[in-house]
């Protein structure tokens, strides 16, 4: 049985790596520095890349604000250009006005509604009177009509506009309470007509809300209201009836409720124009009039609103000329230019204007990007320009990775197989030094004690009894050496494809009896017993009979020789799977669990195991061989420190057909 190597060759084991190490590192080490050299390569190239992409996203980000620039030129111009006749010159303008340099406005014309007077005292308790004996008369009849021909007839000696407002509301409510709408609407258009200045008893105008419930009859009775909406809404916009801002925007609203959810465009342009002009730009005007140069336009922004004013010089004196720009207009100028620039070069462009302007392809967060604002007076808009990551070089990149790493794994794998054959010829060439070496031995031995023996029967007179012994042993030794000799010449032979051809069926226990007969000088020299158990209804093994037994008898041998000092070998035959196992089992020190394949190569013997037993290596390795070249094996199946298993298996006959 084959042992491991002492530790005398772990050093030699271990040098023999040094070079393969070496020139592992020989290939590795310049891969990686040639992986690193084209990855910083294209990293530096990356880096060029992505600050030419940043360049054009800077020029980009210029073209934006230039655009914007142009676009408040070009509506200063609109506006200079205007002679105040027609509509306006440029879709840049949501409207055009003229300051005074009190601050007043000149332009556009604002309505104006003078009120009247207060009533004397006794006039207003009068009219109070009048519409007490009203209701009175509508309490007691439950009908209008008394009360109508009360304030018809009253009425008509009442002159003061506030007081003929109030009667007339009065009434009108009193004719729709009759359900005389017609009436209702003359008497409420007459009011807003000729009475558009009156006001009730707390001071606040009656107009707008006669008017508003105007509006509501005619659409209620199916006829447009659009110039009762305008008139009302143009009224409110110009601070016509010197309503508070909260209360104008109250009457504005509830015009938009009545009106179908929505004011005329020129109202809405008027109010926002007059509601500029009131709060941002009059009160800058009036800051910077002795600073502004003429000529010069100046500019302002709040909430998204956008105004410009510059000196006028007229012969009534000096005046400020300004706009104020249409948002609608301005954002399609913005994303006309953000749209060639998503065009011509790959730019996604996202500003805050309202609402909100996205141009282009979404790029995602990878690439290069840049955030700002546009110039005065668009700094309130953020822009931010993104642009895709250079894909190509990505690509690059990692093609020039996958080949540096495939051509590393090709040359490393070249160098482990190189390293790996040098390393089995290597092993091989040893294999062969200890086979020569022990087959030297081997041989050199008996034919020294043949040569001895032999001298000593041809020149000494040796008694009968000596000379037979002597002869024995020459016979023995001769055996031996013809053992040796068949051995190695069976292996080659094996090995060469020449494998057993005489197959006949022979049963497990000829067979076993075969192989004991011839082990049997050797375990008598040694003191074994060996028992076989092999049951004669086992069925025929169909083999090479002595070709088996000598593999047999080989793991017999090999059993005899790492017995140690127990002295029984067991041998045991079975069926399992249609195949014969005929089992050799040993008391020895078993087989280390590195060598449990390696015990099967041949030439591989452990230096310690040729010092102490005869053999050149070769008895396990036959005797798999001779199973294998008929379909069977050899394998150890236990091992430990009781002993060791070896089975022999091979077909048998019966699966054969035999």
């Amino acid at each position: 049985m084959k042992r491991d190597s002492d530790l005398s060759r772990k050093p030699g084991r271990r040098s023999s790596r040094l070079p393969g190490l070496l020139l592992f590192l020989a290939v590795v080490l310049p891969a990686a520095g040639l992986a690193w050299l084209g990855l910083s390569a294209y990293d530096a190239e990356e880096s060029r890349e992505l600050l030419r992409e940043r360049r054009t996203l800077e020029a980009a980000a210029r073209t934006l604000a230039d655009t914007a620039g142009d676009l408040l030129h070009d509506a200063s111009l609109a506006a200079d250009s205007w002679d105040f006749r027609g509509p306006l010159p440029s879709p840049l303008l949501a409207g055009v006005f003229v300051l005074r340099s009190d601050g007043s406005i000149r332009y556009p014309v604002l309505q104006a509604l003078p009120a009247a007077p207060p009533p004397s005292a006794g006039e207003s308790e009068r009219v109070r009177g009048i519409l007490s004996a009203a209701d009175r008369s509508l309490a007691e009849s439950g009908e209008p009509w008394g009360a109508i021909s009360l304030l018809e007839s009253a009425g008509a000696r009442v002159r003061h506009p506030d007081l003929v407002a109030r009667l007339t509301l009065r009434e009108a409510d009193l004719y729709l309470r009759a359900g005389r709408e017609d009436r209702a609407r003359t008497l409420l258009r007459d009011l807003v007509e000729v009475l558009p200045a009156a006001r009730d008893e707390e001071g606040k105008p009656v107009a707008p809300s006669a008017r508003l419930r105007l509006i509501a009859l005619e659409r209620r009775a199916g006829r447009p209201a659009a110039g009762d909406v305008r008139a009302l809404g143009l009224a409110l916009a110009d601070g016509a009836y010197g309503l508070d801002p909260s209360e104008r925007a109250r009457l504005l609203e509830r015009l938009r409720e009545v009106a179908g959810g929505r004011l005329p465009p020129e109202v809405e342009r008027r109010r926002t124009l007059v509601d500029l002009l009131h709060t941002l730009v009059i009160p800058d005007a009036l800051a910077h009039l002795g600073t502004l140069e003429a000529g010069t336009w100046r500019y302002l922004w709040r909430d998204g609103e956008v105004a410009g004013y510059r000196l006028l010089d007229l012969p009534e004196g000096r005046h400020l000329l300004g706009f104020r720009l249409d948002r609608a207009a301005f954002r399609e100028g913005l994303a006309a230019a953000a749209r060639t620039l998503a065009r011509d070069s790959g730019v996604f462009v996202t500003a805050e204007t309202s609402p909100p302007l996205a141009v282009g392809s979404d790029p995602g967060a990878d690439g290069p990007s840049l955030a700002g604002s546009l110039p005065e007076p668009f700094h309130s808009i953020g822009v931010r320009l993104r642009r895709p990551r250079p894909e190509g070089l990505l690509l690059l990149k990692g093609l020039h990775v996958a080949m540096v790493l495939l051509l590393a794994a090709a040359l490393a794998a070249g160098l482990f197989l190189g390293v790996r054959a040098v390393r089995r010829e290597v092993a091989a060439a040893k294999l062969k030094q200890d086979f020569t070496d022990s087959v030297s031995h081997e041989l050199r031995t008996p034919l020294t004690s043949i040569r001895m023996y032999a001298e000593m029967l041809d020149e000494e007179e040796l008694p009968e009894e000596k000379r037979r012994a002597y002869l024995g042993f020459l016979r023995r030794e001769a055996e031996r050496l013809s053992a040796l000799v068949s051995e190695v010449l069976d292996f080659a032979r094996l090995t060469r494809g020449e494998g057993p051809e005489a197959r006949t069926p022979v049963p497990p226990a000829e067979l076993a009896a075969r192989a004991v007969e011839q082990v049997r000088p050797a375990v008598e020299a040694g003191g074994f017993s060996v028992e076989v158990r092999a049951d004669p209804t086992l069925p025929p093994v169909r083999c090479d009979p002595e070709a088996s037994a000598r593999a047999l008898a080989n793991l017999l041998s090999n059993a005899v020789a790492y017995s140690g000092e127990a002295r029984e070998i067991e041998v045991r035959a079975e069926v399992s799977g249609g195949r014969v196992r005929i089992g050799v089992r040993d008391h020895g020190p078993g087989v280390p669990p590195g060598e449990r394949e390696r015990i099967f190569a041949r030439y591989h013997r452990a230096s310690r195991d040729a010092r102490r037993t005869r053999g050149v290596g070769l008895g396990l390795a036959l005797a798999r061989e001779i199973a294998r070249a008929q379909g069977g094996d050899v394998t150890l199946e236990t091992t430990g420190a009781d002993g060791s298993l070896f089975v022999l298996s091979l077909p048998a006959a019966e699966e054969e057909g035999a």
